[in-house]
């Protein structure tokens, strides 16, 4: 039996964290295939400031997930993102010698973004001879070097430009879930065997539906439609945006509901108790999914936001809780360049500019006139787009394919 190690800073887990499960799923449909197959990730949730888990190993539904200790901190900002993932790939480097250096590793699979977890990945393949997949899900250094407006020559800019260029010349094999990477490639001259494995999200079948949170909402049905953004509550994502723009005439039918957390979670809390009639509503991340399916079954369109960063979503944009609103027939507005992410033909998916109050606006005034069942048709329309394009299948049945090339 061929052994396969899928390592992944912030995985998410069925039962344990709700963020995105690429790889655990690439690690189910690898062990249903016969494979030895074990997921390396933290025992810290990305994002959440007091999560952590005791476990270190847990068997679940046919894959080895093993936790690796980082440091741990109530702070969310660049600094301490860094210390995290650079803690994190001395505790991995540490745990792979102890747990991984007899045993025959046939591939190892490192995802990205962080870089310093990849790059432990690569020289471990290295000592065992196995060979190396890269996964690139975000683009670093180009992505810090834009968002926070470092210069090319910044020190950390160097050091991941260094770290970067390594990784894909070991990489025996690079996948990214970014439509137009091959072109980012090409810019900076690397010729190396490359996929497209597009996003997805796995239906949920077997999960429950938990109206705890719904039930916590006081006066929420008041309200003919409520919107839901789920995920990052950061300063850089431009949240005030939504509460700005949005339309006073509508304040009696129209909800917005925020659920997240980040660095921007106390000042979009402060913003949005200066709203007098209350129809914005904001809660910290769920990790119990049967929470938030609910909450998408009872919304009625959902929200997703990406900075106008042209130079870095021209190689592709990955708007992760698309996805989940896809999966789960929600009618999206896309405030950014979706475009980028090959949803511009979708029906059930409007995609407007960047801190566009008029087109904002005149969106959720068209949506406060809508029926239920217009709006849920919509949903279904963006649903069945997803499933033509975005289906976990055919992105699973890619990976597969990759995975028989190599070993």
């Amino acid at each position: 039996m061929k052994t396969i190690l899928i390592i992944n800073h912030f995985a998410g887990i069925p039962g344990i964290n709700a963020s995105g499960q690429r790889h655990f799923h690439f690690a189910r449909v690898l062990s249903d295939e016969g494979y030895n197959v074990h997921l390396i990730t933290s025992k810290n949730n990305y994002q959440v400031k007091n999560k952590k888990l005791n476990e270190s190993f847990l068997s679940i539904e046919g894959v080895n997930v093993h936790f690796v200790n980082e440091v741990h901190s109530k702070k969310v900002n660049l600094f301490v993102k860094l210390v995290r993932a650079f803690s994190f790939s001395i505790n991995l480097n540490f745990f792979l010698k102890k747990r991984f250096s007899k045993d025959k590793i046939d591939l190892i699979i490192a995802s990205s973004p962080d870089l310093f977890t990849a790059f432990v990945g690569k020289n471990h393949a290295k000592k065992m001879k196995s060979k190396f997949l890269l996964e690139i899900r975000d683009i670093w250094p180009l992505t810090q070097q834009i968002i926070h407006k470092f210069s090319r020559f910044h020190p950390v800019i160097v050091l991941f430009r260094l770290i970067e260029r390594n990784l894909y010349k070991n990489a025996d094999f690079i996948i990214s879930n970014l439509r137009n990477f091959h072109k980012y490639l090409e810019d900076i001259k690397i010729s190396k065997p490359f996929k497209h494995i597009h996003a997805f999200e796995v239906e949920h079948e077997s999960i429950k539906f938990d109206s705890s949170i719904y039930d916590q909402l006081p006066g929420i049905d008041k309200y003919k439609h409520f919107g839901i953004y789920a995920g990052t509550i950061g300063k850089l994502y431009g949240l005030e945006q939504i509460i700005n723009n949005f339309p006073g005439e509508v304040k009696s039918r129209v909800a917005i509901l925020f659920i997240g957390s980040g660095d921007y979670f106390e000042s979009l809390k402060v913003h949005t108790s200066k709203i007098e009639n209350g129809n914005f509503y904001l809660i910290e991340r769920t990790e119990n999914k049967s929470e938030l399916l609910y909450l998408y079954k009872k919304a009625s369109f959902g929200i997703s936001l990406s900075n106008n960063f042209q130079e870095l979503y021209k190689y592709g944009l990955n708007p992760v809780k698309v996805f989940d609103y896809m999966k789960n027939s929600l009618f999206t507005i896309g405030i950014g360049p979706y475009h980028y992410a090959g949803m511009k033909d979708s029906k059930g998916l409007v995609s407007i500019p960047f801190n566009d109050k008029n087109a904002f606006s005149k969106k959720i005034l068209k949506i406060s006139k809508m029926n239920k069942v217009e709006i849920e048709e919509l949903g279904k329309m963006n649903k069945e787009f997803g499933e033509l394009h975005f289906s976990a299948k055919s992105a699973l049945e890619k990976f597969i394919l990759v995975v028989r090339s190599l070993i």
